[in-house]
């Protein structure tokens, strides 16, 4: 019968495997709408399936991610682990994704604080970047496109706490709070947003760290990532 970690594993690589299907198919038929509305000068059909493509292109790329991450925490997969100079690799991880958000890379839309002295994580690189970019998505979708998404880091001890913090969105001068990140209700969340919470979740505790979330109306959506520190530069 195997563990209970092996029959959830199995369940995760089932249900991927069922909802990839129609996904499929929806990724198809909506790239031929959206060639033939570009045959036919319909651009705002062209737009519309476009963005189809994208979510579904979008989620199916998120089911692989799931299916690998449960696949590391029953220890089919293993972690690549290297050392990690933290402060560079934040750096970069950021920069890639304000290049994604703006066409021009405009970096203010995320404000990075590192602390001075230098930090080294033993980590896989794609894997926990994976989750700290599902992360950082959330946190985006929750400012609105004015609102700066601080990463703040600090080494303490044996542990460093890396924190991601997005305002609430006021309404009327009051804090209207967002949903939480696993209803997709918002107006400016998406249905994966779930799925983007646990995947993080579990590719920061398959490093032996910990993922903490919060949301109130004080101060919007706060994730705090907490992981081992393997050594200081």
């Amino acid at each position: 019968m195997g563990t209970d970690s092996e029959r959830y594993d199995r369940v995760i690589r089932l249900l991927a495997h069922d909802v990839r299907n129609p996904l499929t198919a929806v990724q198809l038929n909506a790239q031929i709408i959206e060639q033939a509305a570009a045959r036919d000068g319909r651009e705002k059909d062209q737009r519309l399936a476009a963005r189809i493509t994208s979510a579904a292109r979008r989620l199916d790329g998120m089911l692989q991610q799931l299916v690998e991450a449960e696949r590391i925490r029953s220890g089919h997969v293993q972690l690549v682990r290297e050392p990690v100079a933290l402060a560079q690799w934040l750096r970069e991880l950021v920069a890639k994704e304000c290049a994604k958000e703006s066409p021009g890379g405009d970096p203010a839309r995320i404000r990075v604080t590192l602390p001075d002295d230098g930090v080294v994580i033993s980590a896989d690189p794609v894997r926990l970047g994976q989750a700290l970019v599902h992360l950082l998505g959330l946190a985006l979708r929750q400012a609105d496109g004015s609102s700066v998404v601080g990463v703040d880091v600090q080494a303490g001890g044996e542990e460093v706490t890396c924190t991601l913090r997005a305002p609430g969105r006021p309404e009327n001068g009051a804090y209207k709070p967002a949903s939480p990140p696993n209803t997709g209700e918002s107006a400016g969340s998406q249905p994966s947003d779930g799925m983007a919470l646990h995947l993080a979740r579990t590719l920061v505790e398959c490093h032996g760290g910990h993922l903490l979330v919060e949301e109130d109306a004080a101060r919007g959506l706060r994730f705090e990532v907490v992981l081992p520190v393997s050594a200081k530069a």
